[in-house]
């Protein structure tokens, strides 16, 4: 299985075209998104919380929020910890 990592900070806009583009993918090979946000402050949680309950079915789809703003780097390896693929 492939992992997709996303981590995202304040980018809800950006986050959007990403989610909505795997989404759309017509992928054979079987992929989960892990998107960690990392302590955003706009509407990046809204975004993934309306992304998941319409695309759950699809794919799998894991959501980290940190409450802490711990770095890019940070953010990616927790995301790399949590997929189980």
């Amino acid at each position: 299985m492939l992992s997709i990592i996303i981590p995202t900070r304040n980018k809800a806009d950006h986050l959007r075209w990403t989610i909505t583009g795997l989404a759309r993918q017509q992928s054979a090979a079987p992929f989960e998104v892990v998107i960690v946000v990392n302590a955003s402050t706009d509407d990046t949680m809204t975004t993934v919380r309306t992304f998941s309950e319409k695309e759950a079915r699809r794919s799998h789809f894991q959501v980290i929020e940190l409450t802490e703003n711990v770095g890019r780097a940070s953010a990616r390896n927790t995301g790399i910890q949590a997929a189980p693929g």
